[in-house]
């Protein structure tokens, strides 16, 4: 929530603003929403958390498994449906469309008879792909670790 110091200060560079008087209704929303994101940064406060935003991409039944399978050359459909046993074709689709859609990976389809797709990270997924592996990594230890517990 914004303070009623904060709002004062908002709503005086506003009437500064107003006076020019070359500004239109919009720009005035865009000054206040630009001034509100700079008191948020100054005061530490997230309304929109990274990791979140982060986790989001990755949340889904093997989308990190499917980023190191691309990764290492297992890029078509049918050998990614063979890689992992334990999801349907429709899950795998949906991930990858996803993925997809997030930017992390590029379809291209080649105009054969069958038809052939194939799935390559990105640039922008290639900046994922360490992140990627040492969250893996971590998995596997805590994995082992929570067995030793048992």
């Amino acid at each position: 929530m914004l303070s009623v110091i904060n709002f004062y200060k908002i709503s005086l560079k506003v009437k500064q603003l107003q006076r020019v008087q070359i500004l239109t209704k919009n720009a005035v929303l865009l000054t206040i929403n630009v001034l509100f994101f700079e008191i948020m940064e100054k005061n530490l406060v997230e309304y929109n958390c990274p990791s979140d935003v982060f986790m989001k991409v990755l949340k889904g039944k093997c989308k990190t498994t499917l980023l190191v399978l691309i990764k290492k050359g297992v890029n078509r459909f049918g050998e990614m449906k063979r890689s992992l046993p334990t999801i349907s074709e429709r899950m795998l689709a949906k991930q990858l469309d996803e993925l997809e859609a997030d930017g992390i990976l590029s379809r291209t389809v080649f105009a054969e008879v069958p038809p052939r797709v194939e799935y390559a990270l990105t640039e922008y997924g290639e900046t994922l792909y360490p992140i990627v592996k040492e969250i893996r990594k971590w998995g596997r230890i805590h994995q082992e670790k929570t067995l030793q517990n048992m």
